[in-house]
């Protein structure tokens, strides 16, 4: 068929030219413009053609009103029969036969072939990218650009070739018309082009920066509408549809505010241009009937200057917008061209072989790697792995494990040493060869949007049926998957997982359907790992056969036991994004804070991800002076509360007798605070929540209270280390966020007669610091800030307190115990992660105790 000859002119799978495309727009486009090169000199020339048979229509007007006048009429078929029958042939062969070419080659060949072209090389491009170059960025994003930039190139270029060529053509043709009617009438035309393009250059970077404008104001005010409707149930909660309105109404203003500003634009440019048009009109018509007066141009000369006039008035709008289309189409290529365009870091070598397995012989030699901080995690490691040794990698998290892992399957390259499988060096092996020798069960549950055939046959496509159901009984998962079904109806290995498809569980959610023991559900920003130990020593105490773990220590189905009368859990956000109903006889989320703004889209994600842990719970502890720890959902479930506040029916607080301070419940007091081993405000609140915990699974008080006194904390959470020229220092390297360090800070600062010393510092996530200002003016004498966003504390901190700057842990005690006086306390509570310069918190606070150990 014709449209299937079309349809087959641009090969979509073809090889890309080159490894990498050009990182220029300019290039960019004579990349992919010069493999469909033929189909669009083809659509030129169709275009040329096609736009002269246009403008001969009105000189065929124009020379049969000229025919009709000095012809007479009995004369006139037989006289001009033949030209006749060639206009008609130009009108009705010759005419739809060249606007069907063009649109052939732009629906049939261009739009579908070149689009899916330029889609495809892309993609196989991104593809050969390093695992960090899509860590670095949104998955979404990177496919967005891939997918419009293959649009917005073909638009611009076919743009330019079906209008601007047109145009082109049609004025070039009027002039030379005119030009043969009488010279004086390319006057007005020329002069309208010269101020049209002027338009142009004027007109159409304003409209387009002011589109701009409005699309950004327009896309605030829809994230502050989706963001309460979203969060309908915190916005009821709170009761605060008033401030909800004045928030949408402030971007709706300025959404309205930059509409017009775009609006004003656009009005001008329409209105110069229908002025413009109309001088045309009235110059180039005037100026023909004064020449016809004069006898000096025919009547169908007339007619062939309004009318050509007039179909280029009625173009003129629509080439300035197709103009602005094109600049908007280039902009669109130059952002995807950030994602299209990086460069590959992990490349194979030219000529590089695949991996030949005689024993599996595994030998790390020298390596260094870092994450291109300068800082190593992993430096000079030798490692030998004899063929067929099982291993076990461990340390705490960020030690580096995964990262060992991942370079073994060269996800990243090492930037020292080599690492040899069978003595061949796996960067001068191909990759997909390396990673088709290496098994690997990661540690989340993402699957790819396919069906759970497709993702059990990932590994090994070819696999028979036989292997499939071998795989499956030793997963243990016959039985669900049979049962298995999504939204579409589609049933055990055909239905799909992913965002419309079935829902698969985590291991805490599976945890919960075979924990046959009641379960204390932890979670929160700050002090989670304190209260989950602290109830655990309390369950101990009271002579429970208690299993403690979940993001602490065991993990989740580690912990399954017959044997088990309690399990006491700390669960993270990420645990419990995968975890749709916990059924916790008591749960709580003991604080909330801004915390992995790197991963969520902002605290209101990261809050709804904290409250899955209240799904299916029989009781909840609420934390009564953290509004955002109260549950959005199980209202009327038996309720205990628990703050620094004065304790109220159901609830822990502090009481205050003679000059004494207790830890109390409801009404009765329960011990002194002085008893307590730990000090600072956050471990009394520590202490109320894992008594409000506890006291809901029936722990007596005296146990609890007897664990109290025994208490003296984590390590590396609001530790003391040693006093030294009456200064005491406390290490607080797993306050890894602000809501930890505030919790230190205010804490601490209110238990002691001095003031604070804060060292602080490191990688903060993407947080905001500015909530530190007011604690650390308050509670701190000085700070001292190190690591990579210590500029961003100092700039929120601004003048609130004495600033110095340090680049070691060893400096900044050094930097402390000088500006610390008697009475103060030297505390390290950084509001930051700790990678940019130590492998994990734990090696943070180590470095730091050694530092004061040497103090003298």
């Amino acid at each position: 068929m014709l449209y299937r000859r079309f349809e087959k002119l641009i090969d979509i799978f073809k090889d890309a030219p080159t490894p990498a495309p050009p990182n220029t727009v300019f290039a960019f486009y004579m990349y992919y413009l010069r493999q469909v090169w033929p189909t669009f000199l083809a659509l030129l020339v169709v275009g040329l053609i096609g736009a002269l048979i246009e403008v001969s229509l009105f000189n065929y007007l124009s020379r049969i009103i000229d025919l009709a006048q000095t012809t007479p009429p009995k004369d006139f078929f037989s006289v001009h029969g033949p030209e006749l029958i060639w206009m008609v042939v130009v009108a009705l062969l010759l005419r739809p036969i060249f606007v069907g070419l063009h649109d052939l080659l732009v629906h049939q060949t261009i739009s579908p072939g070149m689009t899916n072209l330029i889609r495809w090389q892309n993609h196989s491009y991104v593809l050969k990218q390093s695992v960090n170059f899509f860590q670095n960025d949104f998955a979404g994003r990177i496919a967005q650009r891939i997918m419009q930039t293959g649009n917005s190139l073909r638009d611009s270029a076919v743009q330019s070739v079906d209008a601007l060529w047109h145009v082109l053509i049609y004025a070039i043709s009027a002039m030379v018309l005119f030009a043969e009617a009488d010279w004086r009438l390319m006057i007005p035309l020329g002069t309208w082009i010269v101020a049209f393009i002027l338009s142009l250059m004027y007109f159409v970077p304003r409209v387009k920066q002011r589109s701009v404008e409005s699309s950004d104001a327009r896309s605030r005010l829809m994230g502050r509408i989706v963001d309460g409707y979203t969060n309908i149930t915190t916005l009821k909660l709170f009761a605060h549809t008033n401030h909800e309105q004045q928030y949408a109404r402030e971007a709706m203003r300025d959404q309205t505010e930059k509409s017009q500003l775009a609006g004003r634009v656009v009005t001008s440019m329409d209105t110069t241009i229908t002025t413009m048009n109309g001088v045309l009109i009235v110059t180039t018509t005037g100026l023909a009937l004064w020449l016809w007066t004069q006898s000096m141009i025919s009547v169908g000369a007339i007619a062939l200057a309004t009318g050509l006039v007039i179909r280029i008035v009625n173009m003129s709008g629509w080439i300035m917008w197709v103009v602005n289309g094109i600049f908007e189409n280039i902009g669109t290529v130059q952002d995807g061209l950030e994602s299209i365009s990086q460069p590959v870091t992990v490349n194979d070598q030219p000529g590089a072989l695949p991996l030949k397995i005689e024993n599996g012989g595994v030998r790390f030699d020298g390596v260094d790697f870092h994450y291109g901080n300068g800082n190593g995690i992993i430096h000079n490691l030798n490692l030998d792995i004899k063929p067929g040794e099982k291993i076990g990698l461990i340390g705490p998290s960020g030690a580096g494990k995964s990262t060992l892992v991942n370079l073994l399957l060269r996800m990243y390259d090492v930037q020292g040493g080599r690492i040899l499988i069978d003595g061949q060096d796996i960067s001068e092996i191909t990759q997909e060869s390396l990673r088709a020798q290496i098994g690997m069960i990661t540690q989340d549950t993402s699957l790819l949007h396919r069906s759970i055939r497709e993702n059990l046959l990932y590994g090994n496509p070819d696999a028979t049926d036989e292997q499939l159901w071998e795989s499956i009984r030793k997963a243990r998962a016959e039985e669900f998957i049979p049962q298995l079904s999504d939204s579409e109806g589609r049933t055990g290995f055909d239905a799909h997982v992913g965002e419309r498809g079935v829902k698969l569980s985590g291991d805490i959610e599976l945890f919960a359907r075979y924990a046959k023991a009641p379960v204390i559900a932890i979670t929160g920003s700050n002090a989670k790992s304190t209260v989950t130990t602290l109830v655990g020593e309390m369950a101990v105490a009271a002579g429970k056969r208690v299993a403690v773990g979940g993001n602490l220590g065991t993990p989740a189905l580690d912990l399954l036991s017959d044997d088990v009368e309690l399990y006491v859990m700390e669960l993270s956000s990420f645990q419990l994004e995968t975890t749709d109903q916990l059924n916790a006889e008591v749960a709580t989320v003991l604080n909330i804070s801004e915390d992995h703004m790197d991963r969520y889209s902002g605290l209101p994600a990261y809050h709804l991800a904290k409250h899955r842990i209240f799904r299916g719970a029989r009781q909840v502890v609420v934390n009564r002076q953290d509004a955002l720890s109260r549950p959005l959902i199980g209202e009327g479930l038996p309720c205990w509360t628990f703050g620094l506040n004065k304790p109220d029916f159901h609830g822990f607080g502090l009481r205050e007798e003679n000059g004494e301070k207790y830890l109390a419940f409801q009404f009765e007091n329960l011990m002194p605070v002085r008893e307590l081993k730990v000090r600072g405000a956050h471990n009394q609140a520590n202490a109320l929540a894992a008594l409000a915990l506890g006291h809901a699974v029936g722990l007596p008080f005296d146990a609890m209270l007897a664990s109290l006194r025994e208490f003296t904390g984590l390590e590396h959470r609001c530790q003391w280390l040693r006093e030294h020229d009456g200064v005491h220092y406390y290490n607080d390297s797993k306050a890894t966020n602000v809501g930890a360090a505030l919790a230190a800070i205010e804490g601490l600062g209110s238990d002691i007669d001095g003031k604070l010393v804060l060292i602080a510092g490191g990688d903060g996530k993407g947080a905001d610091f500015s909530a530190l200002r007011a604690p650390v003016a308050e509670h701190c004498r000085a700070a001292v800030l190190l690591g990579r966003d210590a500029e961003l504390i100092a700039q929120a901190l601004g003048d609130a307190v004495t600033l110095v700057r340090v680049d070691t842990v060893q400096a900044a005690v050094e930097q402390s115990a000088r500006l610390a006086q008697r009475g103060d306390a030297v505390l390290l509570s950084p509001a930051c992660a700790s990678l940019d310069m130590f492998k994990n918190y734990e090696e943070r606070g180590r470095v730091f105790a050694q530092a004061v150990e040497c103090l003298s």
